[in-house]
């Protein structure tokens, strides 16, 4: 990218006269919502909307993310109505309706917003997928690679010790780790949609307390509730903390529900660091080490 406000200004214009059939008025930059898309506030006479922007071949996952936007929707998620994607030669674009309301550090963090995140996180995972993934092939009609074949191939790489020497495993590790995958597979899961992100910075919470799920780039087809869960144990939440419990309750879980399934989510993040390790050394060598320490951090609870 990056595209300038000049080329999001001809943009948003050419959008708004397809979409509203009226003339822009204003675009302004939305600070602090573009670590991966440019992100701008369209006015035109009575409407306001929401442009994303970014490189065209981005336009894939803009796809996915208004398929999981309407699917979700669809089974009681408040979510932004998706006006239109598309892309032209400069970036791909999505625009959104704006929805009133606080974003990110500007929500209460309270068990009472974590409770009604739960709720909708619930919702979420209704969503009926067709298959294994992070593309809009796979969640919404399988893919070449299922779960089974995902792990196999985890557990497959812990068996060359070339790999296992690259990544610093000793064998005792890399052979606790396949037992490890093996047990995961033995189990029979639920998949559903994921958001894959759940967060406050991806939630819009209006002023009369309804939070809108935002930003589906990172959604993907996998296990629920588990996935989600580990992701914001890892990124927002202590798992013994009231706001946790505050979640689980929202979504209909009691403690001990959680319990049940804890050391599965303890392995599925294991698995997900695994897989990012091999990821950056076939695909964004530069990632590497990154990666490499997330997998050591879950490692040392093995």
């Amino acid at each position: 990218m990056p595209t300038t406000l000049e080329q999001a200004k001809e943009i948003a214009a050419e959008l708004v006269r397809a979409q509203f059939h009226t003339e822009l008025s204003d675009v302004r930059l939305i600070e602090g919502r573009g670590e991966v898309n440019q992100v701008y506030e369209v006015t035109a006479d009575q409407h306001r909307a929401v442009l994303r922007l970014n490189e065209p071949a981005e336009l894939g996952r803009y796809q996915k993310e208004q398929w999981c936007s309407v699917a979700a929707h669809k089974c009681g998620v408040p979510t932004p109505e998706v006006i239109c994607v598309g892309s032209n030669e400069a970036c791909a674009y999505m625009l959104l309706e704006f929805v009133h309301g606080s974003n990110g550090d500007a929500i209460a963090d309270s068990n009472d917003t974590w409770y009604a995140l739960g709720k909708n996180l619930r919702l979420i995972h209704s969503t009926p997928v067709a298959g294994f993934g992070d593309n809009l092939e796979a969640i919404t009609s399988g893919s070449s690679v299922d779960w089974q074949q995902y792990v196999d191939g985890n557990i497959k790489a812990l068996t060359d010790n070339s790999f296992i020497e690259s990544i610093d495993l000793t064998k005792e590790q890399a052979i606790a780790l396949q037992d490890l995958l093996t047990n995961l597979l033995a189990k029979k899961f639920s998949f559903g949609l994921n958001h894959g992100d759940y967060s406050l910075a991806n939630t819009i919470l209006t002023d009369d307390g309804v939070p809108y799920a935002i930003d589906w780039g990172s959604a993907e087809a996998h296990i629920v509730p588990h996935y989600d869960l580990a992701v914001i144990i890892e990124e927002s939440l202590d798992e013994d903390s009231e706001k946790y419990a505050a979640l689980l309750s929202g979504y209909g879980m009691i403690r001990q529900d959680y319990e049940v399934i804890r050391e599965e989510i303890k392995s599925l993040q294991l698995l997900d660091a695994l897989d990012k390790v091999r990821w950056a050394i076939d695909r964004a060598p530069d990632r590497t080490g990154h990666h490499m320490e997330r997998l050591k951090t879950f490692l040392k609870g093995l």
